[in-house]
């Protein structure tokens, strides 16, 4: 069967969905415990698809409200929606999972034991391929250094629109600004700065319109700098020395030979 990519429009509208690929390193499908003490996983009721999901994490329970396993696939494998590839439906149906943890397990298992979950609940088997795919490359110029400016601890990397534009601003590394533009961009972005720390990041410009149609999906070739989207990469330029340039890299993908769309009972 044809795979697709997380965000690239698709219409495969099955119940389970497999494939035979070639090469590979393919991760075993069913077995083995979930790691939570109990677990309550079922789809989200039709009239609250169209919401906004909701995630509680704490030291006794792992709550997900209309999350898709699109989302749970990025939680549980530390990657990107473009790296993802299966289904159409992995992004589009939603599900309700709550999990009480087991005593003594730290919050920082919860990948761990989400792929367990998907894996047993979802009978989830995928294997890793690397594939060439176009970004945008988060470099250096050569007045960065002078630009940029330190700060002691992360703080969330917001962006939001006022009357004048475009504004973004927080605290990170280079990694969190790249997810940050990513979002912005709609469009994958990586780090390939050879910068370390915590950096104050403050941007503004004007409204991106005329930026590439986010339906287009990753494949598409991302606006030049020249269009009415250049506004974001000039700001980079001249606030923070850094630039984005399109280029083509190896990506770690994971491909979905078999998941199904309905999960097993509690």
């Amino acid at each position: 069967m044809k795979l697709r990519t997380i965000g690239v429009c698709g219409a495969l509208g099955i119940a389970a969905f497999a494939s035979s690929p070639d090469g590979g390193d393919q991760e075993p499908r069913g077995g083995g415990s979930s790691g939570f003490e109990v677990a309550s996983v079922k789809p989200a009721p039709r009239a609250a698809q169209p919401k906004r999901f909701s995630v509680r994490i704490d030291s006794q329970q792992v709550r997900y409200v209309g999350v898709t396993l699109g989302y749970l696939l990025t939680t549980a494998y530390g990657v990107r929606e473009y790296q993802i590839s299966g289904p159409a439906w992995v992004d589009r149906e939603t599900y309700d999972i709550s999990a009480t943890l087991l005593p003594n397990t730290s919050t920082s298992q919860v990948p761990e034991m989400l792929r367990h979950l998907l894996s047993d609940r979802f009978k989830l088997a995928l294997h890793h391929e690397s594939r060439a795919l176009p970004v945008y490359a988060l470099t250096e110029t050569q007045v960065r250094r002078a630009a940029l400016r330190p700060a002691g601890q992360e703080e969330p990397i917001n962006s939001w629109v006022s009357p004048e534009g475009h504004v973004l601003v927080g605290k990170g590394t280079m990694g969190a600004l790249a997810i940050a533009l990513s979002r912005i961009l709609e469009y994958p972005v990586v780090d390939r700065t050879t910068i370390d720390g915590v950096y104050d990041f403050s941007l503004s410009w004007v409204s991106p319109e005329g930026m590439r149609d986010p339906k287009a999906g990753v494949n598409a070739a991302p606006a030049p700098e020249s269009s009415a989207a250049a506004s974001i990469f000039t700001a980079l330029r001249a606030t923070l020395g850094l630039k984005l340039e399109f280029q083509r890299l190896p990506t770690d993908i994971l491909v979905i030979d078999h998941v199904e769309r309905v999960p097993t009972e509690n």
